[in-house]
């Protein structure tokens, strides 16, 4: 009997994906299904941009076709021979899915993964509705968190055992490890060498230096911090296109801003035992798993764009919300000093989802 096949679609192979990926694919191989992840040449400009664009030994990038229109850009990845009508496809749920559409309208079947409804981005009506039609047709869907399956539910009709939710996550187990392996002398040395006075409270940025992360108000609150505390200190780590005012951020307070640049666990493990509590006041969305696995609360705004995955928190004391507004978040940042807690929930952890989405592919299969 020859192997089933499953193709995976994603704009680019990011590096913070691919434990998952790896782990749905590795899944489904010891059930007896060959899956491939596709992504295309045009769509992988982001990552490259970024600078965290993957291309691992099961991945493989393909020809790409884009089309603008007024709901946004349209994207068909032209997959290769003997993948091109798969046993099933996982693919985004995005309005402007040519796969999707293709199978849709072919009658191929497929599992759509993706939020939901619009956290980070305001939603057109028109996308809402094309959204809906596609998640109509689609054997399963899969969405991030709850509150994404409930919306698909709504806008959809569909059953509920046809949506569930995956509870996105990063490696939770390898940082939270490496968090554990972190010895006094490693953080006494790290203090030292990056002129961190013993008595500093660190306050820790982990992202992407981008806009919508609003870097400039990190950036805001943090000299007033500075003038009225002088035992605060900021350790950023990540780097982007507003890494400019990070530098001058640095420039400006010497010794009192730590830039690590881009960072992997083990450094940010380091950086999260130092630090006495997580900040960022534009998106928050997998930092909200980083900081339970570090065991620390995260400081943020009301901002309106914040990704599914800060609903871990939701009810969690750990997490404090303040207006988007300099003096209130520098207010709030010295609060922390005395009255931030620490989580009291478990991270989800990327082994569940990766189970959770492999399990639905195998019953779309009939090999559960």
């Amino acid at each position: 009997m020859e192997q089933p096949r499953v193709s995976i679609t994603q704009p680019y192979v990011p590096r913070y994906r691919l434990p998952l990926l790896d782990r749905i694919i590795s899944s489904l191989a010891d059930k007896d299904v060959q899956a491939r992840v596709f992504y295309a040449s045009d769509t992988n400009a982001a990552g490259r941009a970024r600078g965290d664009s993957e291309a691992p030994a099961w991945a493989e990038q393909v020809q790409g076709y884009s089309t603008a229109t007024t709901l946004g850009v349209g994207t068909y990845r032209r997959l290769p021979d003997g993948w091109r009508r798969p046993d099933l496809l996982l693919t985004e749920l995005a309005a402007g899915n040519g796969n999707a559409w293709a199978s849709k309208f072919t009658r191929r079947p497929y599992v759509l993964i993706g939020h939901g409804k619009g956290y980070t981005n305001e939603e057109s009506q028109a996308s809402i509705r094309l959204e809906a039609e596609i998640c109509k047709s689609a054997r399963h869907v899969l969405t991030y968190v709850e509150s994404g399956r409930r919306e698909v539910i709504a806008r959809t009709g569909l059953p509920t055992h046809r949506v569930s939710a995956f509870r996105n996550s990063t490696d939770t187990y390898e940082l939270s490890r490496h968090v554990a392996a972190v010895t006094t002398q490693e953080v006494d040395q790290f203090r030292a060498e990056k002129h961190i006075s013993p008595k500093a409270r660190c306050a820790l940025f982990i992202g992407a230096l981008e806009a919508y992360k609003r870097i400039d108000l990190l950036s805001e609150a943090a000299e007033i911090v500075f003038r009225q505390d002088p035992e605060v200190h900021l350790i950023v780590g990540g780097d982007g296109p507003e890494r400019a005012v990070i530098e001058q951020l640095c420039s400006k307070y010497v010794r009192r801003v730590t830039w690590l640049g881009r960072i992997e666990t083990a450094d940010v493990a380091l950086a999260g035992r130092v630090s006495s509590f997580v900040v960022c006041p534009g998106r928050v969305g997998l930092l909200a798993v980083d900081s339970l696995a570090l065991g620390l609360p995260l400081l943020t705004t009301n901002y309106r764009y914040h990704g599914p995955e800060i609903e871990y928190l939701a009810s969690d004391r750990s997490l404090v919300v303040v207006a988007e507004d300099a003096d209130e978040l520098a207010g709030a940042w010295l609060q922390m000093k005395t009255s931030a807690r620490r989580p009291s929930m478990r991270p989800p952890t990327i082994g569940d989802a990766a189970s959770h989405i492999a399990d639905v592919v195998l019953r779309q299969l009939g090999r559960a």
